[in-house]
């Protein structure tokens, strides 16, 4: 008949017994925290810039009605552009608003900015 354990006798001491002793329980935490780990959300995809395909088309007369600090437009190579946001950012001051509500492209393409400003 086999012998009762008892949880009184000494552990082994020696180096083999000793690392059995530490790796065996690591090794079980890292394989359940493998087998039980949540798996990772895909990354998100960030969505690329779309322009609209067709852009909406201003009169110079609507274009005219934006020609204030808090509500400000301008018109930059026939293209329309909604500035109020930047007017206080504006490197060049109340500059901007010289030509708010009209045409700007004059302004913008003078000596005054960088050709950085300008791509």
């Amino acid at each position: 008949m086999e012998e009762p354990l008892n949880f009184n006798t000494p552990l082994k001491t020696d180096p083999v017994s000793i690392a059995l002793y530490i790796l065996v329980p690591v090794l079980i935490v890292v394989i359940l925290t493998k087998l039980f780990k949540k798996p990772e959300p895909p990354p998100k995809k960030k969505k690329k810039f779309e322009p609209p395909k067709e852009f909406k088309k201003y009169t110079a007369e609507e274009v005219a009605k934006h020609n204030s600090k808090q509500d400000a437009w301008i018109i930059v190579d026939d293209k329309v552009y909604d500035v109020s946001s930047y007017v206080d950012e504006h490197l060049g001051g109340d500059a901007i608003l010289n030509y708010v509500g009209g045409d700007s492209t004059k302004g913008f393409r003078g000596d005054q900015h960088p050709d950085k400003v300008q791509q």
